[in-house]
């Protein structure tokens, strides 16, 4: 039984606590289990190589000790941590649907990982220098020296190791981890016991095995990605060198976190290395810290609602660990050394081992709880003051000032993590759990819409933010100009107190979010992907009734957010925005939102009114336009487009009326006549929704017109846009004014041809109208497509889709003999469910040409089945494109009324070829003779196909159900209306059951 408002049920007794426990135990245990043995794997590595080394002597386990506890773990650190910066982008693309960028994260993680490998080198070549500097023994740093080099190979596995672990994490293939893991750790027994035992090569032949070891389970994870893993991993793609330096920042800053707690326990067998008689003392810590290590890095991490549980179960499994070191403190350390005296120095330190058990097993969850929380900068600070301004030096003290050696050190170094431990312990116990689950995942549910972005981010003016703020905001306005800018004013008591996280992570839609506290008054939030976007909330004071100084400086301030410009900004009422809980609800909350630059082409007066079109108004356009070539370069974050336009004069004597085109949200880069660059107001103006040329020619000439847009932006779902990785078209019935200016209207027809290029990795398939032409390979890992229609068509029936998609591929022969090739595309996990879909477009092929006598008239028909496709269906010229809940079905699920809706929908938009394509519509007045022809048609379709009187009675019933409720009520209106203002509005249940 849940509770009322979704969170988990409150527990109250005894039975209900135990049924909490199991429950958080069964999923704890099934996420993490997998990750640990991966874990426990990689560590495992280096403690067989100790074991075997420890049986051939002290001086090869102290050599060992600090090549594995001190150079291995000094790589691992600094390349775990690098490599974590692929965990945050991979889970951001596979959240967003973009599932092909993780193998481009994943080539560029490897690039920068191995680049940093090669920055460690000299600190392997010098390591005997290095160790002497800081006191080591002479014949211990010699030795350590060497095996270090033997073990430099080993290190840049880690490059392979880490991001290929953090690929298959962020997909939740975590078996497959643990089992390649399972194999290694087998594989690593036999081989170090071949080299060690039976060739007897000593630590050389230890080092050679630990370095295959770890390459053969870095290879193998390498191996199941590019072999089994077809979704993420695409092939090799020179993206991968894109945005390379923004991909080391946030590598770099991982790092540091991560090192700070990483190379704190190593250097403990640094310091121990200038004791009296440091073989003993370092050979004995190296034991005790491996076997610290490799239990404490196998705890899981904490689940959200599992904290209690998560600290439980590890103080648990950390105090058993604790019993049994010390019930065999004199027995544990044979399985690393025959030396008595060595066994007896490890068994005096057992005691601080087993404290070390408790704390390893407690501490790593509570920095998982509070990474996981989103505190990575506050848990950054803590280990830095409590590792490295306390344990460390306190340490030193006991060890060399006190004399307390061995023990002093650790026990100084213990005291670090146990001052860390409770503070962290303490700010858990101090955060209000609902808060953070809420702002987590409920951030404001702010709706894009047609936006725009300004210039500069705006600035609130009503109140005064902190010195700081005002220098970083002045420091990053430039910085920020080109960014997705969003400004929210709430009331003071909405952001939450001190000590709240330095950053959270949430999602807004399918957009990763991570939240950032710069100061008491002001929070910082940046968007990703597929654009960063800083958002300032700014705290004001509480509403006030009274006419006074509050009232005023939120008024200001909403007016602020919004004067910039109504294209570009929207206020968002107040039950729209959700913030942090309920009780807030009630407070006065504003909202201004923008995506993107403003585009030059909307420089001008602020938008006009939407206009009431009237049939009585039409007239022919002045213009024609004969040919169009369109030429697309596709990007991730804009997309070049270049039109060129055969324009002629509408009528015979000429015309010489300016030449009006149809334009919205486009950045206009170029405008040229004949080859001419035009110059702007002396031969063209532009506003929000025109491109005008003022003097054209008088004859035929060519119109050549380059525009910039933000596919990724547009959220309209109309023109061109891009969701779920992928690149589609919307243009019925006004839709491709979004893409380039153009005379926006059905009786302005043209014969087209579309150049497409982008990225061969991410936009693998490139369609659009009509027939292929050419296609061929770019420098830079591009492609293109060259595709001609050459039936004249509307605008309206332009189509371009590019993207990850697989197609079912078929044949028709036409009653000519003419062989016509068939393709269905869609994602790779739908392809399954289309064959029915094929079926019914076969048939509607062969039943238009036996009853109407319509023979498809090119060599090739798509179909793409996308599930973000806002119009249902759309009968684009040679390119259909269908809402993925339309055509798609399998046996196990799909009733016989869904088989005959495919069956309709398929023949509708196949039929719209000639009724609606080929011969077209006038004006959108006349959208009902081209939809209602061809209702009729894939009526009389689905009737032959089925059973008449069946489909008559589902028709009657929908004209029952959506045309007569429409004509009984306000919205009532004829069937060819004498006006509208927005063309959408014709699409009604009375269109569409003619």
């Amino acid at each position: 039984m849940g509770s009322v408002d979704g969170d988990a049920p409150a527990v109250s007794t005894a039975g209900e606590a135990a049924r909490m426990v199991w429950e958080e135990s069964k999923r704890l245990w099934g996420i993490g289990m997998p990750i640990a043995i991966a874990t426990l794997s990689l560590f495992a590595v280096s403690s067989i190589t100790t074991i075997f080394v420890g049986h051939l002597g002290n001086l090869p386990l102290a050599a060992a000790s600090i090549g594995l506890s001190v150079y291995s773990t000094f790589a691992l650190g600094f390349l775990l941590g690098m490599g974590s910066a692929l965990e945050t982008l991979c889970g951001q693309a596979f959240g967003a649907g973009q599932v092909a960028m993780l193998g481009v994260y994943l080539q560029r993680s490897w690039i920068v990982l191995t680049a940093a490998a090669l920055l460690m080198v000299p600190f392997f070549v010098f390591a005997e220098p290095l160790l002497l500097a800081i006191g080591q023994d002479a014949a211990v740093a010699r030795e350590a020296a060497r095996f270090a080099l033997y073990i430099l190979p080993g290190a840049f596995s880690f490059a392979v190791n880490f991001p290929t672990a953090k690929f298959l994490q962020a997909q939740s293939k975590v078996l497959v981890l643990a089992w390649i893991g399972v194999a290694g750790i087998g594989f690593h027994v036999a081989l170090t016991y071949l080299v060690v035992t039976v060739f007897e090569w000593g630590t050389a032949g230890a080092a050679a095995a630990y370095d295959i070891s770890l390459w053969a389970i870095a290879l193998g994870q390498a191996a199941y990605i590019i072999g089994w893993c077809k979704d993420g991993w695409r092939g090799w793609s020179m993206a991968a060198f894109n945005d390379m330096w923004a991909f080391v920042k946030l590598s770099l800053a991982s790092a540091v976190m991560l090192c700070l707690e990483i190379w704190y326990i190593g250097l403990i067998t640094v310091l121990t290395g200038d004791l009296e008689d440091a073989q003993i003392a370092v050979d004995s810590l190296g034991i005790c810290v491996r076997v610290s290590n490799e239990l404490g890095s196998g705890r899981p991490r904490a689940a959200k609602h599992a904290v209690i549980v998560v600290i439980a179960e590890s103080l648990l499994i950390g105090l058993l660990c604790m019993v049994l070191v010390l019930i065999f403190r004199n027995k544990f350390s044979i399985i690393y050394t025959s030396d008595v005296e060595l066994q007896h120095a490890v068994s005096k330190i057992a005691g601080l081992l087993g404290l070390t058990m408790v704390l390893n097993s407690v501490q790593p969850v509570i920095s998982g709880v509070a990474i996981g929380g989103g505190w990575q900068g506050l848990v950054a600070y803590i280990n830095l003051g409590c590792y490295y301004i306390f344990g460390l030096p306190l340490g030193y003290l006991l060890g060399y000032k006190f004399n307390y050696g061995v023990m002093g050190i650790w026990s100084g170094m213990l005291c670090g993590i146990a001052l860390q431990t409770l503070i962290l312990l303490f700010i858990v116990w101090r955060t209000d759990w609902s808060a953070e689950l809420e702002m987590l995942l409920s951030p404001p549910p702010i709706s894009l819409g047609y936006l725009l972005t300004p210039a500069a981010p705006p600035a609130p003016t009503n109140s005064t933010p902190p010195a700081a703020v005002r220098s970083r905001a002045e420091r990053r306005r430039r910085r920020l100009s080109r960014r997705a800018v969003v400004a929210i004013a709430v009331p003071a008591p909405v952001l939450p107190s001190p000590p709240f996280p330095i950053f959270r992570t949430g999602f807004l839609g399918r957009t990763r979010i991570e939240f950032g506290r710069r100061d008491l008054e002001w929070l910082v939030v940046s968007l990703a992907p597929p654009r960063r976007a800083k958002v300032a909330y700014q705290r004001l004071p509480p509403p006030s009734s009274k006419r006074g100084s509050s009232g005023n400086n939120y008024s200001s301030c909403r007016a602020n957010l919004t004067k910039e410009g109504s294209h570009w900004t929207r206020t968002i009422p107040k039950p729209s925005l959700s913030l942090h809980s309920s009780k807030f609800l009630s407070k006065r909350t504003s909202c201004s939102v923008a995506t993107e630059l403003p585009p030059a082409a909307t420089e001008g007066p602020e938008m006009d009114l939407p206009k009431e079109i009237f049939l009585k108004d039409y007239k022919k356009p002045d213009y024609l336009f004969d040919t169009v070539d369109l030429e697309f370069q596709l990007g991730d974050e804009k997309t070049i487009v270049t039109s060129k336009i055969g324009v002629s004069p509408g009528n015979e004597v000429g015309t010489t009326s300016p030449l009006a085109l149809h334009g919205r949200d486009l950045k206009l880069l170029s405008v040229k006549v004949n080859g001419t660059e035009l110059k702007k107001s002396d031969e063209y103006t532009v506003d929000p929704r025109h491109l005008t040329i003022l003097t054209p020619p008088a004859a035929v000439f060519t119109l050549e017109i380059v525009t910039e847009i933000y596919p990724q932006l547009n959220t309209s779902l109309e023109g061109l846009y891009r969701s779920t990785g992928n690149f589609c078209t919307q243009c019925e019935a006004e839709g491709f004014r979004k893409i380039t200016y153009f005379q926006d209207r059905p009786d302005v027809m043209a014969k087209y041809t579309c150049r497409i290029e982008g990225d061969k990795t991410l936009y693998p398939v490139l369609l659009s109208n009509g027939n292929l032409i050419k296609q061929g390979d770019l420098e830079g890992g591009k492609h293109y497509a060259l595709w001609e229609d050459p039936f004249k068509k509307p605008c309206y029936l332009f189509a371009l889709v590019a993207g990850q998609l697989e197609c079912r591929e078929d044949s028709f022969v036409t009653c000519s003999g003419r062989k016509v090739t068939l393709r269905i595309w869609t994602p790779a996990q739908d392809l399954p469910k289309t064959s029915h879909a094929m079926y019914s477009l076969k048939e509607a092929m062969k039943w238009d040409e036996e009853v109407f006598g319509l023979e498809y008239d090119l060599d090739l028909f798509n179909i793409v089945v996308v599930p973000d496709f806002n119009m249902g269906a759309m009968e684009n010229k040679s390119l259909n494109v269908f809402q993925s809940r339309l055509v798609l079905a399998s046996p196990e699920a799909a009733t016989d009324g869904d088989y005959a809706a495919i069956l309709g929908v398929i023949g509708h938009e196949y039929f719209h070829n000639w009724t609606g394509n080929r011969v077209t519509c006038r004006d959108w007045f006349q959208l009902t003779l081209k939809e209602g022809l061809t209702v009729f048609r894939d009526q009389e379709f689905s009737s032959d196909l089925g059973c008449r009187t069946v489909k008559r009675i589902a028709d009657v019933s929908k004209l029952r159900s959506y045309q007569f409720p429409q004509d009984a009520g306000p919205m009532a209106h004829p069937i060819r209306p004498h006006s509208y203002i927005k063309m959408d509005n014709f699409y009604t249940g009375e269109l569409l059951c003619l």
